[in-house]
């Protein structure tokens, strides 16, 4: 692991610290979770011939779209 420093603004700080009372965990913890549950650049792909659907990648579909429906009966 490495020490990095980044520059946020105010309100993204406030955001931090609620959020690391919250949580109970460590602002730096919050971020690299943040930074881990970003899509990773490499990974694009869409698997071709599997559904009905445009040939879109799942990530480059909005998440609102993704979820229409869930939990529907």
């Amino acid at each position: 692991m490495r020490k990095t420093s980044v520059y946020l603004e105010e309100r993204q700080i406030d955001k931090l610290r609620r959020l690391s009372r919250c949580t109970d965990k460590a602002p730096a913890e919050i971020i690299r979770d943040a930074i881990d549950a970003l899509p990773d650049p490499d990974s694009r792909f869409a698997i071709f011939d599997s559904h009905d659907g445009d040939g879109r990648s799942v990530e480059d579909i909005p998440r609102r779209e993704r979820l229409q429906g869930f939990g529907d009966r």
